[in-house]
């Protein structure tokens, strides 16, 4: 849970990161390639949990939940993704941000809630949500088990006019 919260709060900090978009383009509905239960978004656990399993499996499901966004859409990608070390307060995990500045027609809110959807559909599990004031945020997990879950936060940010904003944010189970 304490690994949930700092990733909220980095989320927070990162939503409103954008580059300059194209102010021509046309308007375009978010679309999915996922049919429920899309297995390329249901994360598999691997037989051992290590820093280079964990890596590989969390940046092939955060590659496939890009992938539900239009590419012509997507202006400019940000991605950290890293080792994030065990503390005496916080496991150990893989992790992946990727704030996805979109063309300044697309609707960020909706996308995100579109993602959502789709994740849900894919087995995920709604963990909490807030959709306020031009700012969309959802917590998912991919299961029930802690040990063996992982976290995923979908935002939309369209507080600034003009500018289009989705962010993913992605940590693996636990690493022993």
């Amino acid at each position: 849970m304490k690994r949930l919260v700092g990733a909220f709060a980095v989320l927070l900090a990162l939503t409103g990161c954008t580059t300059s978009t194209d102010d021509a383009a046309p308007t375009v509905a978010p679309t999915t390639s996922a049919a429920p239960t899309d297995p390329d978004l249901v994360p598999v656990v691997p037989v051992d949990l290590d820093t280079d399993s964990a890596e590989t499996e969390t940046t092939r499901i955060a590659d496939a939940i890009q992938g539900l966004i239009d590419p012509s859409d997507i202006v400019n990608v940000d991605d950290h993704s890293q080792v994030v070390d065990k503390t005496t307060d916080v496991a150990g995990y893989y992790g992946v941000i990727r704030t996805i500045t979109l063309e300044s027609s697309a609707d960020p809110i909706l996308l995100a809630q579109t993602i959502v959807g789709v994740m849900e559909s894919s087995t995920w599990l709604e963990r909490e949500s807030t959709n306020d004031a031009g700012l969309y945020l959802t917590a998912l997990a991919s299961s029930t088990d802690a040990s063996s879950s992982w976290f995923l936060l979908v935002g939309g940010d369209s507080t600034v006019e003009g500018q289009s904003v989705l962010t993913l944010q992605l940590a693996s189970p636990d690493l022993p």
